[in-house]
């Protein structure tokens, strides 16, 4: 039987268990990500990690991903008409979006611009 890169030959091997082994052993699995830093160092609100997390992870409800569904509605951005929403317009380049980013930010004490 083989479980997250464990055998039972190694299991038999072991003559003390050590924890911090376990863990190195279960821990050359799993992928890292590039954004983890993002998510789960930061000081920010948890309705703003939680946000950061959907963007992230390309699941917030953006009409392009509700037109994918079968959902029947403009696709154009209702800040900034002729352009298509989706989540990399929202988030990264609706410069509508971009100001309110900038006064969020301000407001929060960050001094810091959003894109141009």
């Amino acid at each position: 039987m083989e479980a997250a890169g464990l055998n039972v030959e190694d299991e038999l091997k072991v003559q003390s268990f050590s924890i911090r082994q376990m863990y190195l052993k279960l821990m050359t699995t799993l992928l890292r990500v590039g954004w983890r830093k993002l998510i789960y160092s930061n000081p920010s609100p948890p309705k703003w990690l939680f946000m950061g997390y959907l963007v992230v992870n390309g699941i917030v409800y953006s009409k392009d991903r509700l037109i994918k569904w079968g959902m029947d509605m403009d696709p154009l951005c209702q800040l900034r008409k002729g352009v298509a929403e989706t989540i990399n317009h929202l988030f990264f380049t609706c410069l509508v979006a971009a100001a309110l980013w900038n006064k969020l930010l301000q407001w929060q004490g960050i001094t810091r611009q959003c894109w141009d």
